[in-house]
């Protein structure tokens, strides 16, 4: 069906045994929800089943131009574990919750810190505050105190502290 460009003749089909979680099937059914637009069954495939290339898959969406794609293959860089890359292309759409969210489950305080001063470099006092609460136990404290001097913060930072 793929050689003939009629996949999406057979899409119920191939939700109906999607839950065998076979690659092709996958695969074929990923690219149906990217061509209709479908981003939310699209994150809920790549949720639910992991037989796919997604990696590649992540390459492709990381370049489109459609913002939720972009924030899936950010995803699908953090479910791969290069958290590094998913928290680049969220900072790169101002996506900042989705890169506090990658930093928390990563639970590396070098990525913590890397996004505290990117925080801080765009003084949003809110923002600080969200990061320092989302990371606590990733953010050293004299990092957070450091930062919240620098950018007279120090109000949002007795939060973190207390």
């Amino acid at each position: 069906m793929k050689r003939t460009g009629h996949i999406a003749l057979i899409a119920p089909f191939l939700k109906s045994v999607q839950s065998q979680n076979i690659s092709a099937v996958n695969e074929a059914l990923n690219e149906i929800y990217l061509e209709n637009e479908d981003f939310e069954s699209l994150r809920n495939s790549i949720k639910e089943y992991d037989s796919f290339e997604s990696v590649a898959l992540a390459s492709e969406l990381e370049t489109h131009q459609l913002l939720e794609c972009r924030r899936i293959a950010a995803l699908l860089y953090r479910k791969n574990k290069k958290y590094q890359k998913s928290i680049d292309l969220s900072k790169k759409d101002d996506l900042h919750k989705d890169a506090m969210e990658t930093v928390a489950e990563s639970k590396d305080p070098a990525l913590a810190e890397d996004l505290l001063r990117h925080i801080m470099n765009m003084q949003d006092k809110e923002l600080f505050a969200a990061m320092l609460y989302t990371c606590y136990e990733l953010v050293k404290p004299d990092v957070a105190l450091e930062v919240a001097w620098r950018c007279n913060l120090q109000e949002y930072v007795m939060p973190y502290f207390i």
